[in-house]
């Protein structure tokens, strides 16, 4: 089936499928469709994505902004090596840039009401949220790190070989 059909059909299930109510047959055939195409899970249920995007649509900005930000979000996951990095990196990589995004956002939040004139309350607030965001998002960063360092100072495994004759052979891997 061409890339195009495949396409056509998974449109078509969606068309059946995304109501409040959809007939149990269309459902199964879209269990189906996922199940023979693994890889399209992402088109619905990339709940990350659907997060930074509610993030970034919610701000209520001009589109430059909104435009920009979806951008940003994904330069910031490739300048983060989101296509090279295995599973577990993609995964902590996302949460580094949902973690930046919701930080910047109250960062902004926060400039916007100081320059308004904020009531204590509201500063307090906010003050306090803008700071649990910014733990987190070191927090990201930090496993992140973690999680590359231990992976490139996995120490490697080393064999020694004698081959007739006497002669030694080493074989080293990374573990």
């Amino acid at each position: 089936m061409s890339d195009v059909a495949v396409v056509d059909e998974f449109k078509e299930l969606l068309r059946k499928t995304n109501k409040t109510d959809p007939a149990e047959a269309d459902v199964l055939a879209l269990r189906v469709f996922l199940r023979r195409r693994p890889h399209m899970w992402k088109a619905g249920g990339d709940l990350v994505q659907q997060a930074a995007l509610q993030l970034i649509r919610g701000t209520g900005g001009p589109a430059i902004m909104r435009e920009s930000l979806e951008k940003g979000w994904d330069v910031l996951r490739n300048e983060l090596g989101y296509r090279e990095a295995p599973p577990l990196e993609r995964l902590l990589i996302d949460q580094v840039g949902l973690c930046w995004l919701r930080h910047n956002m109250l960062e902004l939040m926060y400039t916007s009401a100081i320059n308004e004139g904020m009531t204590v309350g509201r500063g307090d607030l906010l003050n306090r949220r803008l700071a649990a965001s910014q733990r987190r998002y070191l927090r990201a960063c930090e496993t992140l790190a973690r999680v590359r360092k231990m992976v490139r100072t996995t120490p490697a495994l080393q064999v020694n070989i004698a081959t007739a004759g006497g002669q030694q052979v080493n074989v080293a891997t990374t573990i």
